[in-house]
């Protein structure tokens, strides 16, 4: 046998469960939502950091092509200071603390 408060509890919980579906299916539209953003954003940024590459690329491939000398000057001096960095981490990481 039911009591008032059973039957107050029952048709509450009749009303809520549709509201509760539509809010819970309302979430998963908003998440799906937001993962195609993301992915879109993602999308659009690999793209724009491609495209700087390519940019980069074709500017050294110019500057290289025009002026051969000074380039290999300039990757010289890069390879120098390269190493010189890299026999001064070796020499700190070698000593004890």
């Amino acid at each position: 046998m039911y009591t008032p408060a059973q039957n107050v509890l029952d048709a509450t919980t009749a009303r809520l469960e549709p509201l509760m579906h539509d809010a819970g299916r309302a979430a998963q539209d908003t998440l799906s939502d937001l993962r195609r953003g993301s992915r879109d954003l993602a999308r659009a940024g690999a793209d724009a950091v491609r495209d700087r590459a390519l940019r980069a690329r074709y500017s050294t491939e110019g500057f290289v092509h025009h002026r051969p000398l000074s380039s290999l000057l300039i990757a010289a001096a890069t390879g120098a200071a390269l190493l010189a960095l890299a026999a001064v981490l070796v020499r700190s990481l070698g000593r004890p603390h």
